[in-house]
């Protein structure tokens, strides 16, 4: 198979589109052709090696854990899935990514992908969807009724964690630029703001959480900046990136998003007509 490795750390330069062994699933893991890899920030913090203490790897290496493909062979044991299902997934970063034709992916690393999103969409939404996910839901156990502030509510994390706190029946505060505000307010954001021109302290007011997806203040600018004696949660998804490493159930949480998703559009959906009607 083709495929784009690394054969030591290093600049742009280090990729190198190449042949490489077509891998062989083993027992609990699935072949999946690719028909789509996402691109993220930590794939050019592992090509130059900014992770190669928390994560390492050999070489030869394939970079990019966000992909969208269908699958090819299935491993002994293997009950979720068939040949030919079409899945997205985000596998595990210390194995060999999907810069290629193929890779190997735990089966718990899978779920099926919407019929509604084509590959290259779907390759885009695992990394940036299950971060959002876990940091609202598995680290800063949003409830209904809570007001939270999404910080870069336009961006990769951010426009997903926006949907799924408004699916979840939060109250949303969140940050863009100028040319992003039409954009926060078609996701279904209550009070955008823009940080060009308002500090978002004077407008973001009882939070309950704070999601913070580019870390541009420490937590506790970001927290003091807000009523004396109120408790705020703040999240940071490095923080929950490490967690979750830890317990990894990236399948299992694409399967919940889908069904968020799903609910999402529905309810869009219906206060579009209802709007119409008036």
């Amino acid at each position: 198979m083709k495929a784009i490795r690394i054969h030591n750390y290093g600049g742009p330069e280090v990729l190198q589109y190449e042949d490489a062994p077509r891998p062989k699933p083993q027992a609990g893991e699935v072949l999946i052709r690719v028909h789509a890899a996402g691109v993220n920030p930590i794939d050019w913090k592992v090509r130059e090696g900014h992770m190669k203490d928390f994560w390492p790897h050999k070489f030869p290496l394939i970079l990019g854990w966000d992909l969208s493909g269908v699958v090819e062979e299935l491993g002994r044991g293997v009950s979720r899935f068939k040949i030919g299902d079409e899945v997205y997934s985000l596998p595990d970063p210390t194995r060999n990514g999907a810069y290629a034709d193929y890779i190997v992916v735990r089966e718990s690393e899978l779920a099926l992908k919407p019929n509604s999103l084509h590959h290259i969409r779907a390759a885009a939404v695992p990394l940036a969807a299950l971060t959002a996910w876990q940091s609202l839901f598995d680290t800063a156990q949003l409830q209904p009724g809570q007001r939270v502030l999404i910080h870069a509510g336009s961006g990769g994390v951010g426009h997903f964690a926006v949907q799924l706190a408004k699916w979840k029946g939060a109250h949303v505060f969140a940050t863009a630029s100028t040319k992003n505000q039409d954009l926060l307010r078609e996701l279904g954001v209550d009070e955008p703001i823009d940080y060009t021109q308002q500090r978002f302290e004077d407008v973001a007011r009882n939070i309950d959480i704070v999601l913070d997806t580019h870390r541009r203040r420490n937590a506790g600018t970001l927290l003091v900046s807000f009523e004396k004696g109120r408790r705020s949660r703040f999240v940071s998804p490095a923080a929950v990136g490490r967690e979750s490493r830890r317990t990894r159930r990236p399948g299992r949480d694409l399967v919940a998003r889908n069904r968020a998703a799903r609910s999402s559009q529905r309810s869009r959906r219906s206060s579009t007509r209802a709007s119409s009607r008036r």
